[in-house]
């Protein structure tokens, strides 16, 4: 069974997690501080330089590209070129699925790591129904929650941005192998709700583990002594707070934790790795940076006498410098609008063929009424916020750029049978899977340096490299990038 070329190339679905036995083996040494498996990988996970990887182990439960689409045949393949593959059984009943997940439960403790239920597929792979945001022919088959009894002590409304958001403090309690004792409320209007069955400090409530990794007061079992008290004003700046929907929100846009708020979605939209809240609070005290397009004119010079900066920080430069001309929708998605992201900005885009923020900001409603999963709140969300943040939308971009969209070709399909070409180096106007699919759907193939390829594109045609080397013996011609767009625009 061979692989086939496709759009995403091919790839492999997988689980990272640290087994039971080698985390309590290894936890005094190298997870002194993560409560259980779950929060060691997930902790490993987030160290960019890999330290603490040997110590993971990878599950893998799916594969892209292979020419089949038959489940037990990719997981076979799987295991045939060694990989480490989740345990699964075939089902022809209702009844056989029902069997399997009571007898996963009953062994649940022996497994060398946590499960929280069972995914059930459709034995043939049905990829348009795997573009769904939720796929009806994958689904997820969880087991009942871990529940806790336990005493509400009082809510802790915790600032992130504009939005306070309640979190329960209760007495500690076991769930799932760690120890609780704070539990989401979710926000405002959740808060509200129970206090109509009696949430009080002093009450008994309910608290799971969603998903086995959230804490999560469920009900109130009985009412306690004390009355709560919603907060009403910002504990940061001393604004006033509304109720906005569900949530209980500061009404002060220049309050010190929105600003941070803001720059830090910029900061980790944008991957600007080294560049902490910390720095951040330092770069903000000394007024270098208040807004997002001051990233961008920051230099060593201009942050010098600023405690614990010094001359490492041109290594957060370089980063802020590298994150310069992204795509639209990965600008737009790191503005700080709330539920319009990178995936909602996207097909807005690619749809209304929008190539700057002046076209995001000329967006009326009615051009976002045909846009699949754009539906009225959001359009009205988007109106609004992108109007309110115009101004700062055009400074932004004319100091970091946008990545200009690569032309529609107007090549016909076809044009380019029997002409093959190989990519080698760094390409300047796009990607090199962009620039195979073009060749592909020209009708052009892709092939290795050897006899018989007719173009080799470089932008380096004299770097020595074996791919150069190998195509001038062979006389296959050698083109630069400008020489193959030309092929397809004129």
């Amino acid at each position: 069974m061979g692989f086939k070329r496709n759009d995403r190339g091919t790839q492999l679905s997988v689980q990272s997690l640290v087994p039971y036995k080698r985390f309590k083996s290894t936890k005094e040494k190298h997870f002194p501080d993560m409560a259980n498996c779950r929060n060691g990988a997930a902790g490993t996970m987030k160290q960019k330089d890999g330290v603490g990887c040997e110590y993971l182990d990878i599950i893998v439960y799916d594969i892209y590209g292979l020419n089949t689409t038959n489940e037990s045949q990719k997981l076979k393949f799987l295991e045939d070129n060694k990989f480490n593959v989740t345990f699964n059984q075939y089902c022809t009943k209702l009844s056989e699925i029902i069997a399997m997940r009571n007898n996963v439960i009953a062994n649940r403790e022996n497994y060398n790591f946590d499960i929280d239920g069972l995914v059930i597929k459709c034995a043939t792979t049905d990829e348009k129904d795997l573009k769904r945001d939720r796929p009806e022919k994958q689904i997820a088959f969880k087991f009942e929650l871990d529940i806790a009894t336990t005493t509400l002590i009082d809510i802790d409304w915790r600032q992130s941005g504009k939005t306070f958001t309640p979190v329960a403090k209760v007495n500690a309690v076991n769930l799932c192998g760690t120890t609780v004792q704070n539990a989401s409320l979710a926000n405002l209007d959740r808060v509200i709700e129970l206090q109509k069955t009696g949430l009080q400090i002093g009450c008994q409530v309910e608290v799971t583990k969603r998903g086995e990794i959230i804490p999560y007061v469920e009900r109130v079992i009985s009412k306690g002594k004390k009355d709560l008290i919603i907060p009403n004003t910002c504990t940061t700046c001393g604004a006033k707070l509304v109720k906005n929907g569900p949530f209980l929100e500061c009404t002060n846009k220049d309050c010190h934790e929105v600003k941070v708020h803001q720059l830090m979605k910029w900061i980790n939209k944008m991957d600007i790795m080294h560049l902490s809240r910390k720095t951040l609070d330092k770069l903000m005290a000394a007024n270098k940076v208040n807004k997002i397009a001051d990233f961008y004119n920051l230099t060593l010079n201009s942050v010098q006498g600023i405690e614990g900066i010094g001359q490492g920080f041109q290594r957060i430069i370089d980063e802020i410098n590298r994150t310069r001309n992204p795509e639209l929708a990965k600008f737009m998605a790191g503005f700080d609008i709330d539920g319009i992201g990178e995936r909602v900005w996207k097909p807005i885009i690619d749809t209304l063929k929008l190539k700057s923020v002046s076209d995001i900001i000329n967006l009326k409603a009615t051009d976002l009424d045909n846009i699949p999963g754009i539906g009225p709140s959001r359009i009205a969300i988007i109106i609004k916020n992108v109007s309110e943040i115009s101004k700062e939308l055009i400074a932004t971009e004319k100091v970091v750029g946008i990545k200009i969209p690569v032309k529609e070709t107007k090549m016909t399909a076809g044009k380019l049978n029997g002409i093959s070409f190989c990519f080698t180096g760094a390409l300047e106007s796009m990607k090199r899977p962009q620039a195979e699919a073009m060749v592909i759907n020209a009708g052009g193939a892709i092939k290795s340096v050897s006899k018989g390829l007719t173009y080799l594109v470089t932008n380096d045609p004299f770097s020595g490299s074996a791919k150069n080397t190998k195509a001038q013996a062979l006389g296959i011609k050698l083109i630069d990038e400008k020489t193959f767009l030309k092929m397809f625009y004129g």
